[in-house]
């Protein structure tokens, strides 16, 4: 390894003395714009990172809320409520947020689970899993192909189970909205929490992302501290 890595080393070595002096005429800047990148990036997937977990740990599963449900009853109304989910097995903020606010849920729930696979297109005749959970609730698991757009009414329409009787056209769609607050909390640095909030309400919209028709759509917030 040696013999083969040393020489390697050395021609590499000699190369990049050559650049170190371009450095100041010109070099500079694409380092430059490669660690704010960089910065970019890393502040990203650590600030989703951290939402994620906080949203797991604040999270309840989807058997705990339903049986808090049998226990109280809430008001039931009429239509068809689709939740999208990013956590398999909890209950979405948006359900939580909606029973706690006005004492309701709908006569028919979809928690709603999007996937985008390794492999660029997905079968339409197996891109969806569908799951009973009580009289009322299903799950359903969409999965996309990394070169297909999402278009989750469409999937839903196409996949529905029949004894559902799902009318595409009806269905409200609830999303929460996450704002995130910056706080001093242990996670990160304060200017990178400060440049995650900027990114987050800047991020593409779940309407567009999944197709989703705006005047069937409900947005509530769920605000997160970092």
């Amino acid at each position: 390894m040696l013999a083969v890595g040393l020489p390697l080393l050395l021609l590499d070595g000699a190369f990049f003395s050559a650049n170190l002096l371009k450095i100041r005429n010109g070099g500079w800047f694409p380092l430059l714009l490669g660690v704010l990148i960089f910065t970019v990036m890393t502040t990203w997937h650590r600030g989703r990172r951290l939402v994620r977990r906080q949203a797991q740990r604040d999270t309840p599963t989807m058997d705990d809320f339903l049986i808090g449900l049998s226990r109280n009853p809430p008001r039931v109304v009429a239509g068809t409520a689709v939740f999208l989910s990013a956590h398999a097995g909890t209950a979405p903020p948006a359900l939580r947020l909606g029973l706690r606010s006005f004492g309701a849920v709908h006569q028919c729930n979809i928690i709603v689970r999007a996937r985008t696979l390794d492999v660029p297109f997905v079968d339409p005749a197996s891109c969806a899993s569908w799951e009973q959970l009580s009289a009322s609730f299903y799950t359903a698991t969409l999965r996309f192909g990394y070169m297909q757009a999402p278009d989750i009414p469409a999937a839903l329409a196409r996949t529905a189970p029949p004894s559902l009787g799902l009318d595409i056209s009806s269905v409200t769609y609830f999303l929460s909205d996450q704002p995130i607050f910056v706080t001093r909390r242990l996670g990160l640095a304060l200017w990178r929490e400060r440049l995650f909030a900027f990114l987050s309400r800047n991020a593409p919209s779940m309407l567009g992302t999944y197709r989703l028709p705006p005047a069937q759509v409900v947005e509530m917030n769920t605000p997160r501290e970092i």
